[in-house]
């Protein structure tokens, strides 16, 4: 698999959003008593909670990946391995809560196709040129996703799986076995190392409920979740010194790591356990109000395609061998830029200039559904949109699968 180049990180993260509805069908909006909407005029509803959710969490991933090339530095050390025991965590869940569990009719994989894949091939292209550029490209590998690209792969497995996943008895327990077993190898094509790693989240997720996030936002575990990070950030001081960072991303096999089979099990079955309690803990500290700027994230594809040029960039200028950029103020500044970067390509100039590229108008690769009918073809209910995780409205049970994208806890299938 190749790996990342200076100042790049493959650890990632979850549920992205584009901003674009998902379908017709409209329902309230998650923790509301709002009654389903069935106006064809109504617009789309989204949950505040889960759009800052995603907000927050593709900010940490941008500084998680600025961060890389500074991850020995001091604090960094202990922020950065903090930082990945839960952020991709998060977003793998995320990405299993707002999955369609429905049946993989046409549109739906249309939808697949338009979101992910295409999208994928695109950016993958990208990359490559720009590791090309930086003298640390082996060559084109249309399956072995470089870098950050490994998520959308990754994400096309889990949404083909997530239906018969969310039917199986014994998921989660079977997740964690093919999470345990999965370690002794380290397959480069499509993300599988990952994949499996951290199947468990995505399982978890596809079967949390409304009822179960709900719960986790009770003001009465605020406490619990402060006091779990604060622990786990004197272990990650601790540790950081002494812990391979490949452990974090998911990527390399026991082998590979140093470490035996049991051994290294063992390892993973402890990281799997930590990584819940901080993706519980995270949220839990999640605001569920909206503020000004809970709407960007409808839109954290954007910031994940695209900030990895901006990463490319500043190394290849060399600025991370800057001796400034490793003093404390250099940190800051850092990590305060990078955070700025994240929202500024969730802007709307931004959106309007890359629309193409992440959100690409694909319809005209499909046949015609009027001549499928002419032919005896039943049209599908769904319309073809976008797959990705920028998909958060809710749609009524008795319209699950109605939509190419994603759905919120609580309203698909069992």
């Amino acid at each position: 698999m190749s790996g990342p180049p200076t100042g790049f990180s493959t650890g990632f993260s979850t549920g992205f959003s584009t901003g674009r509805p998902i379908g017709p069908s409209l329902g309230p909006s998650l923790g509301t008593d709002a009654h389903p909407a069935t106006g064809p005029a109504t617009r789309p509803t989204r949950d505040p909670y889960l759009d800052n959710v995603k907000l927050i969490g593709v900010v940490l991933v941008v500084i998680g990946h600025f961060w890389t090339a500074l991850r020995d530095e001091g604090s960094i050390a202990t922020a950065y391995l903090l930082l990945y025991l839960f952020h991709m965590p998060v977003f793998v869940l995320l990405a299993g809560t707002l999955s369609p569990t429905g049946d993989l009719t046409t549109r739906r994989l249309q939808g697949l196709a338009a979101g992910l894949m295409v999208p994928y091939l695109v950016f993958q292209t990208g990359y490559e040129v720009g590791e090309e550029m930086l003298g640390r490209n082996p060559g084109f590998d249309l399956l072995g996703p470089p870098w950050l690209m490994w998520f959308l792969a990754a994400l096309v497995c889990w949404r083909l799986l997530a239906p018969l996943l969310a039917q199986l008895r014994g998921a989660v327990p079977l997740s964690v076995a093919v999470s345990l077993i999965g370690g002794t190898t380290a397959p480069d094509e499509l993300a599988l190392a990952q994949v499996m790693g951290l199947l468990p989240f995505f399982v978890v997720g596809l079967r949390l409920s409304r009822d179960d996030l709900q719960r986790l936002r009770a003001p009465a575990l605020r406490a619990p979740a402060v006091a779990a990070f604060v622990v786990a950030a004197v272990a990650c001081w601790y540790a950081a010194p002494h812990v391979d960072k490949e452990w974090i991303y998911w990527r390399s096999s026991y082998a590979e790591l140093g470490v035996g089979a049991v051994e290294g099990m063992a390892l993973r079955a402890g990281l799997l356990a930590v990584a819940f309690v901080l993706v519980a803990a995270f949220l839990v500290l999640v605001p569920g109000r909206r503020s000004r700027l809970t709407h960007l994230g409808a839109r954290t594809m954007y910031a994940y395609l695209l900030h990895g040029f901006v990463v490319l960039a500043v190394t290849g200028a060399g600025l991370y061998e800057t001796g400034w950029v490793r003093t404390p103020l250099g940190l800051v500044a850092v990590t305060s830029a990078s955070a700025a970067l994240a929202l500024a390509l969730m802007s709307d100039p931004v959106r309007r200039w890359t629309r193409p590229l992440v959100e690409p108008t694909v319809d005209r690769l499909w046949r015609d559904r009027s001549a499928e009918s002419a032919h005896g073809v039943p049209h599908d209910v769904e319309h073809t949109h976008h797959a990705s995780l920028d998909r958060v409205e809710v749609e009524p049970r008795h319209r699950v699968g109605a939509a190419v994208g994603l759905h919120h806890p609580g309203v698909k299938l069992r």
